[in-house]
Formats: structure tokens, sequence, C-alpha cells
């Protein structure tokens, strides 16, 4: 029964779980492919037209962890916020 409960409630939320999901991945690779750009010392010599290019990348690198770590957040007080109140069905059925 709670397999059952379980399943239809994932059916049910799906399409948010794969918005959330692939948000968080799609996230998770920006940050890292500009926090690998930012950090590559070739990169970083071959662009020297721009002389502050290191403070833009650090000022970059800060703004873009914290737009990930906002939104990370928000993605897991959702799911937080929803397991919660599929216990409380889940613990309602069971007394």
């Amino acid at each position: 029964m709670l397999f059952k409960l379980a399943l239809s409630g994932l059916k049910s939320r799906f399409k948010d779980y794969l918005v959330l999901f692939s948000g968080l991945i799609v996230t998770s690779a920006i940050f890292y492919m500009f926090l690998s750009l930012s950090t590559n010392p070739e990169f970083l010599k071959q662009n020297t037209t721009i002389s502050i290019i290191g403070v833009v990348f650090i000022i970059g690198d800060i703004l873009l962890a914290l737009i990930t770590l906002v939104y990370i957040i928000y993605a897991n007080s959702f799911f937080v916020k929803y397991a919660a109140k599929r216990l409380w069905v889940i613990h309602d059925v069971r007394c």
C-alpha cells in the first residue's frame, strides 16, 4: 500500500520533479563551466586584451555561486515541503 501511494505521488508530481531536477543539473553545469574557465591560466593568458579579466571572473564566480546557492535552497525547500506533506498523508492513512 505504501509503495502504491508513493508511486501515485511520484506520477502526479513528475513534471515538477523533472523541471526542478533538470534545473539543478543545468545550474550546476553552468557553474562548473564558468568556474573551470575562470581558473584556467591558458584561457586567461589568451584574453589579455581586457586588463581586469581576472577581477571580472572573480566577481562572476561569486555572483554565479550566489545564484546557484539560492536555486539549490529553493529546490531543496520545495522537495522537503512536498515530502513533509506526503508524510503527513501517509501518517494519517496509517493511523
